[in-house]
């Protein structure tokens, strides 16, 4: 059995392949503020992720990667596991991001977030 430190995440064997998915921004923030720096209006997000599977991070770069944000399209290159997305300048708004591996050891994986 193997844990994931951070994310109280165990991975056995013959556990389903999971993406994990992850976002930074380059919002100002106050050196001494140790929260995540949340994005603002038209401050880009960079959206990344991994998969694990068996325990294991998986190799992707041979692995066609669709991107989709609000059902859209932007991107289905091979090995692309982060993505620059723009932001909405309206106050609450969300945008919904959607990474899909078509063809994953013959299985598909989505994974959407907001």
């Amino acid at each position: 059995m193997i844990f994931f430190i951070g994310g109280g995440v165990s991975a056995q064997q013959g556990v389903a392949p999971q993406l994990f998915v992850t976002w930074r921004t380059n919002t100002y923030v106050p050196p001494d503020y140790q929260g995540k720096a949340l994005p603002t209006a038209d401050i880009p997000v960079v959206v990344s992720f991994e998969l694990i599977d068996n325990g294991k991070i998986a190799d992707l770069s041979k692995q066609t990667i669709y991107w989709y944000m609000d059902n859209k399209l932007i991107s289905n290159k091979k090995g692309v596991q982060s993505l620059l997305v723009a932001t909405y300048d309206v106050q609450g708004s969300e945008r919904g991001v959607r990474i899909e591996l078509p063809d994953y050891r013959n299985q598909t994986i989505i994974k959407t977030v907001d």
